[in-house]
């Protein structure tokens, strides 16, 4: 337990701690002040059963005479008033103490969880392809809070409860050593086997609750991902069972817990209970007389209860932190992980001297046309070129792209085709830097991407093959990210005009301002699709990149949008990915991609004579078939 502990020091940084040596230095302040109540209670009681013995210190009678307490009444009174205003400022300064305490943790637990969210979001790629989203869904949502809630704020409540407890003991010990030191050992014996018993237990529900947490997770993303099938195929009641199962294994960790630590008031309480009686039974088996006794027996009774309420949290608060120490777990090795993924900053490298790449051959140039306003650091004037570019997902698997070259001029429509898995979709993640290739490079006007790769995507445009929307406007769907105070209602316009989105718009209730619903599900597949398109155009790339962009649009509609990205040529670089072959026919360029390697090159009209591949995928597309997939890339691409 002590080793999982060590993890949470490596979930913050040093300045965190620094903070909460803040609220250590606080728990000894309340210990101190523990120590002086302990010692003035008795004192009030013996001053009450006698008070002439608060005249015994000289000091102690020249406060009571400047006072005027000179009678019994009057010192009773004044200390009555005495000891409830120490109690009154010890509540003050603990209720400080907890605020103090719960800023400083909640502070660091919105710091940890958009560290690890923000990781997330900065991972490479293929970190992404190779983890599951609800994972991560947990991780951030759950396994943080669980971290402070549960774990970091019981750890120090066990620690303010133990300093509170050590302070007593040492009091008592001081005032009365033998019965103190057999009433300890009692308490301390009785209280370690209770906390023994639950030990294993709960480090067996811990690891099992984080795994139906995680599984009820999964079952819900899925269920819910899959219904318009398992509503056809009738199978939702696979997914309720599988969710049922996993609810029931996480109420039954639950319910352990819960008793474990409600029991924890009541048997401590027992014991208490029990050796105040020991305690009792010895002091008054040393034939003292009893009214010297009840000053100690005042000092046992206020320990001891002060000791039951402490000790009762401390062994409840162990038994919290066990049954949430998975939590612990699964967040550093996300962190562990995420680290180990994100490659650090590579040492500033000059890059080769900008070379504009040669234009094939066969398509003449389109003129090179400035950005309305580049985005600052990676310039793009000439063309992408790709040099002996090669990836793969897996050390087992075969290269996905494997060694292919050629260049892509600005301004020019081109378009990647081949069968299906065959490195299409993985070779245009390569050239948004979504991936980075394993051996050769990705160049912009002669420089790798690799340099600048945030600047480099300002520069893009890009329609996914799966269009995913929030639950929001239209115009925020659109702009994506941009706050609503900058978004530009000319830009938007333009994009959805662009789009051929405007009839859209007008027949929406509320125009770009309508709610489409989770996942955009007020809208048609192709709607969204456009959407998905405008998203792309707004931002008014230099290059758009459009995976299977028209691929749920009907005939006319994607015709329309064609017409309108061909409407950009020699302005906007255009890359495209189809399998309706007829969807590329105007490109400049068309390559064909088999296996993860460049077939063949050309126009349509080149290609349909000298690549029978693509003469292959051209008949198939005709005639409404699916080609041959390819075997190379492992994700379908």
């Amino acid at each position: 337990m002590i080793g999982r502990l060590q993890r949470i020091l490596r979930l913050f940084r040093p300045a965190d701690w620094a903070r909460f040596g803040l609220v250590v230095v606080m728990m000894l302040g309340a210990a101190a002040l523990e120590l002086v109540g302990l010692g003035a209670v008795p004192l009030f009681v013996a001053a009450a059963v006698d008070p002439s013995l608060a005249r015994q210190n000289a000091t102690a009678a020249a406060v009571l005479d400047a006072l005027g307490a000179d009678t019994p009444a009057r010192i009773l009174a004044l200390g009555s008033v005495a000891l409830l205003a120490f109690f009154l400022c010890r509540v003050l300064y603990l209720v400080l103490s907890y605020t103090i305490q719960d800023r400083i943790v909640r502070n660091r637990e919105v710091e940890l969880s958009c560290r690890l969210f923000e990781s997330y979001l900065g991972a490479p790629y293929s970190y992404h392809l190779s983890h599951n989203s609800t994972q991560m869904l947990r991780a951030v949502l759950e396994d943080v809070g669980f971290i402070f809630n549960d774990v970091l704020t019981a750890l120090l409540n066990v620690l303010r409860q133990g300093v509170v407890m050590l302070t007593v003991v040492v009091v008592v010990l001081w005032r009365e050593p033998l019965v103190g030191l057999v009433t300890f050992a009692s308490l301390g014996l009785f209280g370690l086997g209770f906390l023994l018993s639950l030990n294993a237990r709960l480090k067996r529900c811990s690891s099992d609750e984080h795994a139906a947490r995680r599984r009820r997770y999964k079952v819900v993303s899925e269920g819910l991902a899959v219904l318009k099938e398992a509503r056809v195929l009738g199978r939702t009641g696979h997914f309720a069972g599988h969710f049922r199962q996993a609810a029931e294994k996480l109420a039954r960790t639950q319910r352990f817990s819960d008793t474990a630590r409600r029991s924890t008031w009541p048997v401590m309480e027992l014991i208490v209970v029990a050796v105040l009686l020991l305690a009792a039974g010895l002091m008054v088996g040393t034939g003292r007389p009893l009214q010297s006794l009840m000053p100690v027996l005042a000092l046992f009774t206020v320990a001891l209860a002060r000791i039951k309420g402490c000790a009762a949290e401390f062994v409840a608060g162990l038994g919290q932190i066990r049954y949430r120490l998975s939590a612990v777990d699964a967040v550093h090795d996300e962190l562990q992980a995420l680290q180990a993924a994100t490659p650090a900053a590579p040492a500033a490298t000059p890059s080769p001297a900008p070379v504009a790449p040669a234009a094939p051959a066969a398509t003449p140039s389109p003129a090179p046309v400035a950005p309305a306003a580049p985005p600052p650091g990676l310039a793009f004037h000439h063309g992408i070129e790709l040099r002996q570019v090669a990836f793969r997902y897996a050390a087992d698997r075969p290269r996905a792209v494997d060694g292919v070259s050629l260049s892509i001029p600005r301004g020019a429509s081109v378009a990647f085709v081949g069968p299906t898995g065959s490195g299409k979709t993985t070779l245009v993640d390569l050239v948004t830097g979504l991936l980075e290739p394993q051996e050769g490079a990705v160049l912009v006007d002669g420089r790798d991407i690799r340099d600048d790769p945030a600047a480099w995507g300002r520069h893009i445009g890009y329609v996914p093959q799966s269009i995913v929307l929030l639950d929001d406007t239209v115009a925020r769907n659109i702009a994506l990210g941009v706050p609503d105070d900058r978004i530009d209602p000319a830009d938007l316009r333009r994009a959805i005009a662009a789009a051929q989105l405007e009839d859209t718009i007008r027949a929406l209730p509320n125009g770009v301002e309508t709610l489409i619903g989770d996942h955009g599900a007020r809208l048609s597949g192709g709607q969204r699709q456009r959407v998905g398109i405008a998203r792309a155009l707004y931002h008014n790339p230099d290059v758009l990149i459009m995976d299977e962009g028209t691929s749920a649009l009907d005939t006319g509609t994607e015709q329309a949008v064609i017409d309108a990205v061909e409407a950009l040529k020699g302005q906007r670089t255009v890359i495209m990915i189809a399998h309706r072959l007829s969807t590329v026919r105007a490109c400049d360029r068309i390559h064909c991609i088999v296996d993860g390697r460049l077939a063949a090159s050309g126009t349509y009209d080149e290609l349909m004579t000298s690549c029978p591949r693509f003469a292959q995928l051209a008949g198939a597309a005709a005639d409404g078939t699916t080609p041959a997939p390819s075997g190379a890339a492992p994700r379908g691409a």
